[in-house]
């Protein structure tokens, strides 16, 4: 039985229990499961730019649970959850995406997160690594 068909059977046994907006939640996650990674990443840059951080959010992680190595969606999943003042988060997904490409543009966007974060020893540690040869 794949994901799909268990978040459905969840959302129907939570609806049968009487818990509608959790029974919704499942049926959404199911159906959002089926939707193309295009697509997901479309829907979360639109979200994004109407100021649902939230939403956008949600689109990119399920995108990254299909295609963990989409290092653009992690890009934006960084930035998202910057704006919605999720520093932690940013952090780690941050790291995930330094693992898969550690671009300059990257390695920056990571010592600014931990500057924000107060984390000025990691910020410089990082910086020196980025400027040794």
């Amino acid at each position: 039985m794949n994901k799909t068909n268990v978040l459905k059977i969840i959302g129907v046994l939570v609806l049968a229990l009487g818990v509608g907006a959790v029974g919704f939640r499942y049926f959404n996650k199911a159906r959002m499961q089926r939707i193309p990674e295009t697509n997901l990443f479309s829907l979360g840059q639109v979200a994004a730019s109407q100021g649902d951080f939230k939403k956008a959010v949600e689109y990119y992680q399920i995108l990254l649970s299909k295609d963990p190595r989409h290092a653009i969606a992690l890009e934006f999943l960084v930035d998202s959850q910057e704006k919605m003042g999720d520093l932690k988060g940013a952090i780690v997904s941050s790291e995930r995406l330094l693992e898969l490409e550690r671009s300059p543009r990257y390695v920056q966007k990571m010592i600014s997160l931990y500057r924000k974060d107060g984390q000025e020893d990691r910020a410089k540690a990082l910086e020196e690594v980025k400027e040794s040869p």
